[in-house]
This record gives structure tokens, C-alpha cells and sequence, in this order.
């Protein structure tokens, strides 16, 4: 039987390598927290059971030099590891586990990094995540793939990158999969650019991206579009506590409908620096739509009504707000309506009725909703239709819809045999579009620019 070949790129990652050492490591710290364990019952007992006599007893046994036990012994480099382990073992006893203390390793390494002053430090810092890492974290991989990929503070290795990205995109780790996606798009490192595997890496997240928005989470922020170099954009930047947002909560107080809006979509998608607050912004909403009869405030409070965000779910209260929205020519509450005819009334006549209405005013969920309708062969009177579901697809990705963005790629990456050809370069920009809207990428974009705004700000105090 002939020996197996194995890939030169696979060889050249030394996969086996990373899992080989990451296996003894994780022995190595359970053995840890096993024993650590162990010892913290054991003097919990001794401390509740013993009396005066016993201890003393006890003491007079013990010898005049500590012990350690052989699985105490650690190698410099893992002490702090060994140091933690013992840590929560102490604390949390038989709960303590592999994973927690591979989130205490990823806290240690940014904390660390927090208060460096160059560079230099992270070559020290780096094995404390490799080993967070090697514990399950993925947002430590990925921060080593990042540094290993840069060369900051390290030697610049392309294929331990490309190691350490691939572990945490096992994962779907949302910001490795964005970073593979892109280093085959790219053809960065070395790589050759693959329109198809960067496809598949984009449209993970980009479907997650989807789900994310269903779910939203104060985890979660817009992302937005906001270049350093502009001024006017980063002056708008603010916060609950900064003078803009304060002014626009008056303006609301006022009766100022935009106002209103403005203040419930900055505290519910977390804009503009804005720390998401649903519950907060749902009681604007919820102004917006009683007091100032806003339409476009009674279709928001009514799509939070309907699922439950910030406040409890009710779905008849929201189907009031939704028609009276609908009576002020809102479009996006005659989609909402027709979502409801089809789901929850299974009357797709009126559904797809009012999606073709809110169609013609170039409403994107209409145009996505029909494009379900053709493609599942709900849509009445007619068959099963890919070629139109694609049509509306199009459509519905064109006015900036994320999920559209995403079944139109996929569209392009297959093909439709006779009607649509392959177009996998556009279905790869489709899906790294859709993908790059994810709300907590969004977050971490938005820690970063805060902290360049806190940066800037501390550099002009000094300079004045």
C-alpha cells in the first residue's frame, strides 16, 4: 500500500504540530485543576471538622519544609497558566474547567497588552494566548493570527497566521472567517486569490450576520461607516452623556418626532457611540408612537412588540401600531402586515397583495419576501420560480438588504442552468458586503474607534 501523500501547503502548517502540543497542554492544566481541586475540599473539610486538638496535632506531624506535589511543577513559561489554574481550582472547585481558564489567560494577555508601552512587550505576552488559545478561546487565536499576520511586536509568519485562523474559524469565529475570507480574496501572503473558498468563508458569517440581526443583542452595534480623515462624521460621534445626544433627548421631550427616532435607533443599534440600551429605547419608540403619533415610531414599537425586544411580546398590541403605521402610508409597516398574513395566518393572497404594494414604493423586505414566495412556490396560482426568486433577490440586495445580498450570492456562486451564469468575483463582494454588517464586528470596531478618539483627544489636551 502506497504511503499517503501529504500537501505540501498542509505540511508547511504543521497542523499536527499545533494540535500535538496543544493536547499535552490541556493534560497538563487538567491534571491541574483536578488536583488543585482536590486540595481546596480537602482544606474546606479540615477547616469545618477539625478542632483545636486535631489542628494542633496536625501541625506537630507536618514537616518543617513545604511540599509539592510532582503535577504542581510547571516550566517558566506556564507558570501564569499554572498560577490561574490554581486560582479558580480555589474558587470555584469542581466547576473551575479548561475553558474557564482559558478565558482568564485571553483577560490576563489584554490586560497586559492594555498597559504595555511598545511593541516589545507583546513577544511576551503572545504564548499566554497561544495557550488561551489552546484552550478553546477563539478570540485569542484569532488575536494571535492578527499578530503573527502583521508582524507586530513578532516575527512576521505568514503560515502560523493561516494556522491559527483556520483553528478559530473551526469554530466560526466571526473575525477569523472575515480574515480568511480575505486572504483568499486577496491573494495576501503568499496565497493565491480563490474567489470560491472566499465565497464559502464570507457567506458563514454573512449568514450568521442574518440570524444576528433576528437576534439582536446589546453585544451587538451598527456598524457605520466612519473615516478618521472626516471631521464632520467624527464630530457626531457621542455617547449618552455628551451634549448631542442630551440636546436630541430634549428636542424628543419636546414632541420633536426625528428627535425621537433618532434617540430609540441610537440606543437600540447602538449608533454613533451610543451603548445599546433596547429597554431604553424602546420606551422611546413606544413615546414616539402614543404621544406624538409618529408613524414611522409605531412601526418600530410594533416590530419590538412583535418579537419581544426591550419589552414583553405582544402581538396584537403590535398589529395595532402596524395598521395605524400602514394608515400613515408607511411601507415598512404594510411589509410587516403581509410578514404576518404569511406566517402567522398562512393567507398568502393578502401577503403577497401587500408586499407587491410595498414593492412599487422600492421596499427591500418586500422585494425579499416575494422572492421566498417564488422560490418556495408559496406565491399563488403559480409554480416554483428560481429564475424570478433571483429576480427579486437582485432587487431586494440592490436597495441594501443584508439577506438578500446573501441569497443573491449564492445565486451567483452555482448558477441557474440556462438563466443565470456564474459570477463568483460579484458573489464573493455580495457576501464580504453582507458579512462585514455583522453587529459584533460593529462592536469591535466601535471599542477601536473610541479608543482612537480617546487617543486623539489626550493628544490635543497635551499639545494645548
Amino acid at each position: 500500500m502506497s504511503e499517503v501523500v501529504i500537501p505540501d501547503v498542509i505540511r508547511a502548517l504543521n497542523l499536527t504540530g499545533w494540535l500535538q502540543t496543544c493536547q499535552r497542554f490541556r493534560l497538563e492544566m487538567d491534571v491541574k485543576i483536578s488536583g488543585y481541586s482536590f486540595r481546596a475540599e480537602q482544606e474546606k473539610e479540615s477547616d469545618t471538622c477539625f478542632d483545636a486538638f486535631h489542628e494542633w496535632m496536625g501541625k506537630d506531624r507536618l514537616p518543617s519544609y513545604s511540599q509539592c506535589e510532582l503535577w504542581e511543577a510547571a516550566v517558566p513559561h506556564r507558570r501564569q497558566a499554572a498560577d490561574l489554574a490554581k486560582f479558580l481550582a480555589f474558587k470555584h472547585g469542581e466547576r473551575a474547567s479548561l475553558q474557564a481558564l482559558g478565558r482568564a489567560l485571553y483577560s490576563l494577555s489584554l490586560h497586559k497588552l492594555s498597559r504595555a508601552s511598545s511593541t516589545g512587550v507583546v513577544s511576551r505576552i503572545l504564548p499566554l494566548l497561544l495557550q488561551a488559545g489552546c484552550l478553546a478561546d477563539n478570540r485569542a487565536l484569532h488575536m494571535s493570527s492578527v499578530l503573527y499576520s502583521a508582524g507586530l511586536g513578532v516575527k512576521e509568519q505568514p503560515n502560523k497566521a493561516w494556522l491559527l485562523a483556520l483553528m478559530a474559524a473551526q469554530k466560526d469565529d466571526r473575525l477569523a472567517l472575515l480574515h480568511l475570507g480575505h486572504m483568499h480574496h486577496q491573494g495576501v501572503h503568499g496565497l493565491p486569490t480563490d474567489p470560491d473558498l472566499a465565497y464559502a468563508y464570507y457567506a458563514n458569517i454573512a449568514k450568521q450576520t442574518t440570524l444576528d440581526r433576528h437576534n439582536h443583542t446589546p453585544e451587538q452595534t451598527y456598524v457605520e461607516a466612519v473615516y478618521l480623515n472626516n471631521d464632520e462624521v467624527l464630530s457626531l460621534q457621542t455617547n449618552t452623556h455628551h451634549h448631542i445626544f442630551q440636546w436630541m433627548k430634549l428636542q424628543a421631550r419636546r414632541g420633536a418626532a426625528e428627535a425621537e427616532q433618532a434617540v430609540a435607533r441610537m440606543l437600540y443599534w447602538g449608533q454613533q457611540g451610543v451603548t445599546p440600551d433596547i429597554q431604553t429605547a424602546a420606551r422611546h419608540y413606544e413615546r414616539g408612537a402614543v404621544q406624538w403619533e409618529d408613524p414611522v415610531s409605531m412601526y418600530d414599537y410594533g416590530i419590538v412588540l412583535m418579537h419581544g425586544h426591550g419589552v414583553k411580546k405582544d402581538i396584537p398590541k403590535a398589529l395595532t401600531f402596524l395598521k395605524k403605521a400602514m394608515e400613515k402610508d408607511s411601507v415598512p409597516a404594510i411589509n410587516a402586515l403581509a410578514w404576518y398574513y404569511e406566517k402567522f395566518n398562512q393567507d398568502y393572497e393578502q401577503a403577497v397583495k401587500l408586499w407587491e404594494h410595498a414593492d412599487e414604493f422600492g421596499s427591500p423586505d418586500a422585494a425579499l419576501n416575494l422572492a421566498v414566495m417564488h422560490s418556495q412556490g408559496l406565491y399563488p396560482g403559480k409554480a416554483a420560480d428560481q429564475f424570478m426568486a433571483y429576480q427579486y433577490y437582485l432587487k431586494s440586495a440592490e436597495r441594501g438588504h443584508i439577506r438578500g445580498a446573501v441569497q443573491l450570492a449564492s445565486y451567483w456562486t452555482t448558477g441557474i442552468p440556462g438563466q443565470v451564469n456564474r459570477r463568483p468575483s460579484d458573489a464573493v463582494l455580495w457576501a464580504k458586503w453582507a458579512a462585514e454588517h455583522n453587529g459584533y464586528l460593529g462592536s469591535i470596531l466601535r471599542k477601536a474607534l473610541d479608543s482612537n478618539l480617546k487617543m486623539t483627544c489626550s493628544a490635543r489636551c497635551y499639545i494645548t
